[in-house]
C-alpha cells in the first residue's frame, strides 16, 4: 500500500475575500482543513485537527472572544475531526499521532478529541508560547485550554537542527525527511506563526506541497496579490511572511508540483466532507 493523503474539513470562519487577497469585500469561508495521511508502516496520522466544541469553550470571553468576534466561526453539524473520520469509516483510536503545523485555534481544537494519539511539534515553538503571559498567548492566538494537560509527555519534538537545505523540488527552503524515507517532509514556512511548518509529499502521483497558512488565496498569488497591510501586522514575523509567499509564489508559477493552502477556496475541491452549500 502506497501513502496516501485525504482532505477534510472541520467548521469554517467567516470573513472578508479582500482578508486573502481576492478581490471585493464580500465576506466568505475559510474552511479549516485538516489532513489524513495513511502510512503502510506508520499508520494513520492527522495534520491538524481544525476546530472542535473546545473552540467555542475556550473562547466565551477576554481577547479570546475578542477573536472569535473577528473570525466568526461555525461547526457543521457540530462534527469535529473525529466525528468525521469516524463516519468515514476511520476510527480515532487508529491516528497514532498528530502533527501540529502550527499551534492557533483553528488547527489545534480538535486536539483533545484523540486521547491516545501523539503528536509531533517544534520544541522552540512551544517552549516561545508556553514562556508568554496570558495576553501573549491570545495575541498568537494560543488559547492554552486547548491544549491537553499531558501533551508535552505526549508530544514527540520536532528539533531545528533536524531541518536541511533543500529538496531538488522546493529550492528556497528548508526541510526534515520525518520518516527517513522519502515520503513525508516537513517544510520550515516562517512568518505566519511561530515555527509553522508545511508538508511535502514527493511521492504522489503528481507532488504536493501543503502550504498550511503561508497563504491563503493562491489565485491572489498568482496574481501577485498579498494580503492587505493591516493583516500583514498581525503575522508572526511580516518580513518573513512577505519572504515565504514570495518563494512560494516562484515555485507555483513553475507549475511542477501541487500547492494547496488550508483555507484556499480552492483546496474545497479535494475536501471530502463539504455540503453542497460550501461556497457561500
Amino acid at each position: 500500500m502506497a501513502l496516501s493523503v485525504r482532505f477534510f474539513q472541520s467548521g469554517y470562519c467567516r470573513q472578508s475575500n479582500a482578508m486573502s487577497g481576492g478581490t471585493g469585500w464580500q465576506w466568505r469561508r475559510y474552511y479549516a482543513v485538516f489532513l489524513l495521511v495513511s502510512h503502510p508502516e506508520q499508520g494513520n496520522v492527522l495534520i491538524d485537527t481544525g476546530y472542535s466544541q473546545d473552540f467555542f469553550d475556550a473562547t466565551r470571553w477576554g481577547m479570546a472572544f475578542l477573536s472569535r468576534l473577528m473570525l466568526p466561526a461555525t461547526l457543521d453539524q457540530h462534527l469535529d475531526a473525529a466525528g468525521i473520520l469516524n463516519s468515514c469509516g476511520v476510527a480515532p483510536e487508529t491516528i497514532r499521532s498528530i502533527f501540529i503545523t502550527h499551534f492557533h485555534a483553528d488547527h489545534i481544537s480538535g486536539l483533545k478529541r484523540f486521547p491516545n494519539s501523539r503528536y509531533s511539534a517544534r520544541r522552540n515553538a512551544w517552549s516561545y508560547l508556553a514562556s508568554l503571559s496570558s495576553w501573549g498567548k491570545s495575541q498568537e492566538l494560543l488559547f492554552p485550554t486547548l491544549v491537553p494537560d499531558d501533551f508535552e509527555q505526549r508530544t514527540d519534538w520536532i528539533e531545528e537542527h533536524e531541518f536541511a537545505d533543500a529538496h531538488s523540488s522546493l529550492p528556497g527552503f528548508r526541510l526534515l525527511d520525518y520518516w527517513k524515507d522519502g515520503s513525508m517532509f516537513l517544510v520550515d514556512l516562517p512568518g505566519h506563526a511561530i515555527g509553522q511548518y508545511g508538508l511535502f509529499f514527493p511521492g504522489l502521483p503528481r507532488p504536493l506541497l501543503y502550504v498550511v497558512d503561508a497563504a491563503w488565496n493562491l489565485q491572489a498569488m498568482r496574481s501577485g496579490r498579498q494580503i492587505p497591510s493591516p493583516l500583514m501586522f498581525l503575522q508572526h514575523d511580516a518580513k518573513a511572511y512577505r519572504e515565504t509567499w514570495t518563494t512560494l509564489r516562484s515555485l507555483q508559477s513553475e507549475n511542477k508540483i501541487d500547492m494547496i493552502a488550508c483555507h484556499c477556496q480552492e483546496t474545497q475541491a479535494r475536501v471530502e466532507n463539504l455540503g453542497a452549500d460550501h461556497a457561500h
